[in-house]
């Protein structure tokens, strides 16, 4: 018995026979004679192997059948021929747009004349397995573009931006634009078309419509370039779409997210209301503007009837975001001079409050009453009857007193002209004075404000040949301009006596 650690042959003894050692050694000397008579044909075959490989890759491994492709900026196949040069600039060779150059790997660059578009010189590309030559022509016209992309657009909205084109040519030339990048699919573009441009700059007007699809993301890119053009030809930039939320936006007119009744008012009377506002969405919105429109008006004549209306503070509306409890005070002043339609006693008006930017649009309707006021005056100032009694030999004259004529009503009158008529033979007894001062039978003035007093002075003279007990009979007639309504008349009759 002997345990793993025992060797299992007596250590004196010696082992005997051939082992597989020996075997190999005799293989590895026949492969060395057998190498040792044989190298030079060996190296012969290896030559010959390494110079057809050379030649191979030389003449054909290393050559690619590269195709050449030519279109315009909106990728329409140009037919013109390419010139390709190595990357020293020595001519290689010519070839057509549609043919394949054969071209060994490594750099090269192509040039194109191509007739109506801009010369293309030492374009550089890179010849490997799977190489293609594809180059861009842009028309040979010199326009250039320049402007901005805005920040944000939001879903649905709509905002014009300005762009100015600077057309280099001698003559006008005709542009249109195409949008690139994420706004190709986010927007789309309305201007007059087509574009015609003078030689200079020009400032062109566009609208931005942006689709209410259009998904809500950081980064995102546009361009608007010139069809037919790209470099120095295009505006490009990124922008955001926000994520906006309606809902999170109110308007409100007193309370109302609908309608702003104003009740009844009269003439040169006035009523304001609170609107107030709230943004909760996560931007700003800004450029708020608040139009009145009138969609029914009874009165007799055409008012503008939304510059009755006034907005404080004035202006736009800009919220910041998650803003609460902005306000902003609507008023609306009635003119004191309004034409009423023949017997009506009141006018309904009807319309729309719209608040707007680029893509809020919301809308009130609004109500409100105009009624007719009452038109009343009262003369006072002279006697129905005046006696005139003789002094020291002569007729008394009253020079020291005025015609009264008071607005009693609620309405602005306008447009006062009196006259006095005696019946008295050679000369007028009762004369009116005039606003030069001057005594005459007429006498005018612009207007009457309601509660308002005119005093128009008056003289009475006797001739001095009047016998006593001798009557006159005065007549002063008053017309003015009511404005709700057909033109008054006033008449007062005064007797004159003699004593």
């Amino acid at each position: 018995m002997y345990d793993k650690y025992d060797l299992p042959y007596d250590e004196n003894s010696q082992p005997t026979g051939t082992g597989p050692l020996d075997s190999m050694g005799e293989q590895a000397g026949s492969a060395a004679d057998l190498l040792k008579e044989n190298w030079k044909k060996i190296l012969a075959v290896l030559i010959v192997l390494g110079v057809a490989y050379f030649a191979y890759d030389f003449f054909i491994g290393s050559y690619h059948e590269v195709p050449v492709s030519l279109a315009d900026t909106e990728g329409k196949a140009v037919k013109a021929s390419v010139r390709i040069s190595d990357s020293s600039g020595k001519a290689i060779m010519t070839v057509k747009a549609g043919e394949k150059a054969k071209l060994k790997a490594g750099d090269y660059l192509a040039s194109v004349n191509a007739a109506d578009y801009k010369a293309v010189i030492d374009y550089p590309f890179t010849v490997d397995e799977k190489s293609s030559l594809k180059i861009e022509l842009e028309d040979s016209r010199d326009i250039r573009l320049s402007g901005e992309i805005p920040g944000i657009l939001v879903p649905g909205e709509t905002k014009e931006i300005a762009l100015t084109a600077t057309n280099n040519e001698a003559s006008g030339e005709t542009i249109e634009f195409l949008l690139e990048g994420d706004a190709a699919k986010d927007m789309k573009l309305d201007y007059q078309q087509p574009i015609s441009l003078t030689p200079g700059e020009n400032t062109i007007n566009i609208t931005i419509e942006v689709s209410s699809t259009a998904k809500p993301k950081e980064d995102k890119s546009a361009t608007i370039r010139i069809k037919g053009l790209r470099k120095d030809a295009s505006v490009s930039g990124n922008y955001a779409v926000p994520n906006y939320d309606q809902s999170k936006l109110s308007i409100r007119i007193d309370g109302s997210t609908a309608s702003a009744n104003f009740d009844k008012l009269q003439p040169g009377q006035n009523k304001a209301k609170k609107m107030t506002f709230e943004n909760m969405n996560t931007f700003g919105i800004t450029g708020l503007k608040t139009e009145f429109e009138v969609t029914k008006e009874g009165l007799a004549s055409d008012y503008n009837i939304a510059e009755w209306f006034s907005l404080n503070p004035n202006g736009m509306v800009d919220l910041a975001a998650n803003e609460r409890n902005r306000e902003a005070t609507i008023r609306l002043e009635v003119p004191q001079d309004i034409e009423f339609t023949a017997d009506s006693q009141e006018a309904l008006v009807e319309g729309i409050i719209r608040v707007s930017n680029t893509f809020v649009k919301k809308e009130f309707t609004f109500s409100f009453t105009v009624q007719r006021p009452e038109a009343k005056l009262d003369v006072s100032g002279i006697d129905p009857v005046t006696r005139i009694r003789k002094t020291a030999g002569k007729w008394e004259e009253v020079t020291d007193k005025s015609l009264l004529v008071r607005n009693t009503g609620k309405a602005r009158l306008t447009d006062f002209r009196l006259k006095a008529e005696c019946n008295s033979t050679g000369t007028q007894w009762l004369m009116l004075v005039n606003e030069d001062l001057q005594e005459s039978p007429t006498a005018s003035f612009n207007s009457l404000e309601p509660g308002a007093t005119k005093s128009i002075p008056y003289a009475i003279r006797v001739p001095q040949f009047t016998q006593a007990k001798e009557t006159t009979i005065c007549n002063i007639g008053m017309v003015y301009e009511d404005p709700n309504g057909p033109m008054p008349k006033y008449e007062k009759t005064v007797t004159i006596m003699t004593e």
